[in-house]
C-alpha cells in the first residue's frame, strides 16, 4: 500500500467538498475506508504538514490552531481561506480505535459492555442513518451555453460596442482539484482593492447566487469565488474586467 497516496486521494475528497478539516477527520475516513489501523492519525499529521503550500490540490487552504474537546485540547485545522474557523463542529471527535474497525469489519452493533458502546461508532452510525434517509436536491438546470437558467447577466448587454478598449481579459483553465475561479492580482489591483480587504461584492458580476460577505483579497492580490456563481460547468472562464467591474464569459 502506498500511504502517501491513500493520504492523498482522501484529502483530495475533502477539498473538492470544501470541507473543513483536522488530521483526524482524513485519518478516521481512511481507517472507514480501508477496515485497517495501517495508516496512522500521526502519518496523516505529517502528510498534511509537509504538503501544505506545495501540493496543488491544497492550494486554497491554510492552516490555523482550534481549541478541541470543550477547550481542554488544541488541533490543527484546514480550512478554505473563504471559510471561518468557527463552521468546524467536529471538535469533540476521537481517533477511530482498533476496537472500533473491528465493529465495522464485523459489520454488527457494538455490544454494550460496562463501558457503554463506542461513541465514534454510535455517531457514524446515526450519520449514516440520516444521509440514507433524506433525498438529495435536484440539480439546477443549465442553459445550452453551459450558464445556469437564473442567470441574470448577458455579456451582451456588457461588450455591445466595436471595441473593448481597457478591458483585461484572463483565461481561467480547468482545475481538477479546485471549483473555484480565482480573480487574478493586476485586475483586483487595478479596482483598488488591497491585500486582506473584503472584496467589493458589487463589482463582482456573478450569474447567480451570492457571495460571502467574509470574501477577502489574498496576501498576493488574488481572491477566488465559488465556480457555481458563474456556471460553464469545468469549461474555461474568461475573467474580464470591463467598467470598473468584474464580468465573466465562457472562454
Amino acid at each position: 500500500m502506498d500511504k502517501n497516496l491513500v493520504i492523498k486521494e482522501e484529502v483530495e475528497k475533502f477539498v473538492k467538498a470544501e470541507k473543513l478539516f483536522t488530521s483526524v477527520d482524513i485519518g478516521n475516513a481512511i481507517k472507514i475506508k480501508i477496515l485497517s489501523m495501517e495508516i496512522r492519525n500521526r502519518e496523516v499529521r505529517d502528510w498534511l504538514r509537509a504538503n501544505l503550500g506545495t501540493d496543488p490540490i491544497l492550494t486554497d487552504y491554510v492552516m490555523e490552531s482550534i481549541d478541541i474537546n470543550s477547550g481542554v485540547g488544541v488541533a490543527t485545522l484546514y480550512r478554505p481561506h473563504w471559510k471561518d474557523a468557527s463552521e468546524y463542529i467536529n471538535r469533540d471527535q476521537k481517533a477511530l480505535t482498533p476496537a472500533d474497525i473491528d465493529v465495522l469489519k464485523d459489520n454488527v452493533k457494538p455490544v454494550t459492555t460496562i463501558y457503554g458502546p463506542s461513541p465514534v461508532i454510535a455517531a457514524m452510525q446515526n450519520i449514516a442513518a440520516s444521509s440514507t434517509a433524506v433525498n438529495a436536491p435536484a440539480p439546477a438546470p443549465v442553459a445550452p451555453t453551459g450558464r445556469k437558467d437564473n442567470s441574470h447577466i448577458d455579456i451582451n448587454d456588457v461588450f455591445n460596442s466595436d471595441t473593448v478598449v481597457g478591458v483585461k481579459v484572463q483565461i481561467v483553465r480547468k482545475n481538477k482539484y479546485v471549483r473555484r475561479i480565482q480573480i487574478p492580482g493586476d485586475i483586483t489591483r487595478a479596482l483598488g482593492w488591497k491585500p486582506g480587504q473584503n472584496v467589493d461584492l458589487d463589482k463582482i458580476k456573478i450569474h447567480t447566487g451570492t457571495l460571502s460577505p467574509k470574501l477577502k483579497v489574498w496576501p498576493d492580490g488574488r481572491c477566488s469565488i465559488p465556480r457555481k456563481v458563474v456556471g460553464y460547468g469545468k469549461d474555461p472562464v474568461m475573467v474580464i474586467l470591463k467598467d470598473n467591474a468584474v464580468y465573466f464569459e465562457k472562454a
